[in-house]
């Protein structure tokens, strides 16, 4: 036995090739979830509710990002006379539900590795999704995905940064809420 540090082969997790694709994926989840805030800011914009305390109350109990999209698109919609961010979210609406379905095709799907490939395995846990489908993902395929939401969140982020709503205090105001813990805590 030797004193020199030991590598074992962890299998694929130690392969900078499909490494680079899990850092990939990462990046987009969290791009994500940043955008999610981006829309929070965007309801509240859409209510003319201040710093977000009414609709923080509505956004902080639904936890689907579908249910608070479709919720959000249908105010921009019925916003009259339409403003800059309710134009803007229905310029980036397909776009982002493209990013939704691929995210959640990552989420809910599966991968298979297969030397240095990295397979997606879709609609495996759901059959009213359809038939499974293996997809292989690339670097290039990846971040199609990611510019097309960080162009979405550039967009909004231009416009809530000139009204000062970029920020969580609502959002986090009423998970707190949600949760138990008392305002005053914060």
């Amino acid at each position: 036995m030797t004193d020199e540090p030991q590598v074992h082969n962890v299998g694929p997790f130690f392969n900078p090739v499909t490494n680079d694709i899990f850092a990939r994926i990462g990046l987009l989840v969290l791009t994500f979830a940043n955008f999610e805030m981006l829309l929070f800011s965007s309801f509240a914009v859409l209510l003319d509710d201040g710093v977000g305390e009414k609709s923080s109350a509505i956004f902080g109990q639904i936890d689907n990002f579908r249910y608070k999209f479709d919720m959000v698109m249908g105010v921009a919609r019925e916003t009259s006379p339409p403003t800059e961010i309710s134009k803007t979210l229905l310029e980036i609406e397909n776009d982002i539900l493209q990013v939704n379905k691929f995210r959640n095709s990552l989420a809910h799907g599966g991968t298979r590795i297969l030397g240095n490939e990295v397979w997606l395995i879709t609609n495996a846990n759901s059959i009213k999704r359809g038939e499974v489908k293996e997809i292989l993902l690339t670097g290039e395929h990846l971040e199609k995905h990611q510019m097309l939401l960080i162009e979405s969140a550039l967009k909004l982020q231009k416009l809530l940064a000139d009204r000062k709503m970029t920020g969580t205090k609502g959002l986090m105001r009423a998970l707190r809420s949600k949760r138990g813990v008392p305002i005053e805590d914060q």
